[in-house]
């Protein structure tokens, strides 16, 4: 959650400055008050400046105390989804694109990705039964069934259709893939070529534009889909990589101005793309105290704050929430 905002007293042993201020800095840092971390400009006017800062508060500086803000540039580190968020303006109370976000998924899960209740919903712990919607099980599932050795043991062994049985069982464990595709990929004929194509999409180190393209040879273009191309890597390599919904993420990409590449099909260009974004909000949620175990809990998270019906309720928060545009807090401290 957010830090809760200090409350804010007028500095002592400090003369205003009266004369002509320069210009205002994008980004600054409080001199005396370094734990606040990077400050992004969110407004100026009627002699007043107010910033955002890195633990989650906007400050407002009367004309004046200016000299306090010492202008810098934002690490090399920082990535532009997190500086555009920074930035992101805060007038009116509402917040907008990931800091609404997390303002929803908390009001569901206050414990964020450690919450009780998205422990046992979504990631299945703990669980008597596992459902579609958990994702422990079926991770465990193709940790064993879609290791590398485990896939080299079945095409040792000739067992092609085998291999091909077990992923498409799989896929069905989970509600990754919708239930049109799965029924798609029974009919799929497996053999030696699809076996290599999966053992390389999912585990090789040719280029991945080749190991995209040779999996949907193997495939056929009707069953090579996004839903399936991504979520076999995710549930391999959770960590690094991501299962993809190309219209949520989209909307996702369009709330955070992030520009992706549009592909019907699965590309390799365009999946990095959507990784980069994937891990671009993976990093934003770090950095405001949220714990997601994996890339995973990153999809998670955008579906569940960017589908239709959270967009609703979104904007549903922002119109009760809508006020007159005032400074956040007179921050003139030293």
């Amino acid at each position: 959650m957010y830090p809760s905002q200090e409350p804010q007293t007028e500095p002592m042993n400090v003369t205003p400055i009266p004369a002509s201020p320069r210009p205002a800095a994008a980004f600054v840092r409080h001199r005396a008050r370094p734990r606040w971390g990077l400050g992004a400009l969110l407004w100026e006017r009627e002699g007043k400046r107010s910033y955002r800062f890195e633990d989650g508060a906007a400050r407002t500086f009367k004309r004046g105390y200016y000299h306090l803000l010492t202008p810098t540039k934002p690490p090399a580190s920082m990535t532009e989804l997190e500086l555009r968020e920074l930035a992101a303006d805060a007038r009116g109370g509402a917040s907008t694109g990931l800091r609404a976000q997390l303002e929803l998924f908390l009001a569901a899960f206050p414990g964020g990705f450690e919450d009780p209740r998205w422990l046992a919903d979504r990631r299945g712990v703990g669980v008597r039964r596992a459902l579609k919607r958990h994702r422990e099980p079926v991770l465990a599932a193709a940790a064993e069934r879609l290791a590398l050795a485990a896939i080299d043991r079945r095409i040792d062994a000739g067992e092609h259709g085998e291999l091909w049985a077990e992923v498409v069982e799989l896929l069905a464990r989970t509600d990754l893939l919708p239930p049109s595709q799965r029924r798609g990929l029974e009919a799929v004929v497996a053999g030696p070529a699809l076996s290599r194509a999966l053992r390389d999409f999912l585990h090789g180190v040719d280029e991945e534009a080749l190991r995209f393209e040779a999996m949907r040879r193997a495939l056929g273009s009707a069953a090579w889909s996004w839903a399936l191309a991504t979520t076999l890597r995710a549930l391999v390599d959770p960590l690094g990589e991501v299962p993809v919904r190309p219209s949520v993420f989209a909307a996702q990409a369009r709330a955070t101005g992030a520009s992706l590449t549009a592909s019907r099909a699965p590309s390799a260009r365009a999946y990095h793309g959507y990784l980069r974004l994937a891990r671009d909000v993976r990093d934003w949620l770090i950095a405001q105290g949220m714990r997601p175990r994996d890339l995973i809990d990153v999809h998670d998270f955008i579906w569940e704050t960017m589908r239709p019906a959270a967009q609703r309720a979104m904007k549903e928060r922002a119109r009760g929430r809508a006020r007159p545009a005032e400074p956040v807090a007179e921050a003139s401290a030293a």
